[in-house]
């Protein structure tokens, strides 16, 4: 807040960057990568359910499905809710 250098990570972990979050990174989101099937591209988009039911981010990958997990999600083996989604687009 004063612009003084802070020295160690853990001090940004509760601060709040953005609000919805929708990024596809970033500590509050690691566990939406729990599937080991990702590559570093497979998530497409990411948002966090506005308040003041903020507490679920939804993500959308590239094999068409949505995903829905607590947020913040920040443990690497997160569960969440799947819904199937439109097959795949293929290219030629």
């Amino acid at each position: 807040k004063d612009g003084a250098r802070q020295k160690t990570m853990s001090s940004f972990r509760d601060m709040r960057w953005q609000a919805p979050w929708t990024l596809t990174l970033g500590w509050p989101v690691i566990g939406i990568w729990a599937d080991p099937d990702y590559s570093a591209t497979s998530i497409k988009s990411c948002c966090q359910s506005c308040a003041p039911d903020d507490g679920y981010v939804a993500t959308g990958d590239e094999l068409g499905k949505v995903r829905l997990f607590r947020f913040p999600c920040p443990f690497v083996h997160a569960s969440g809710i799947v819904a199937g989604g439109p097959p795949p687009m293929g290219t030629r």
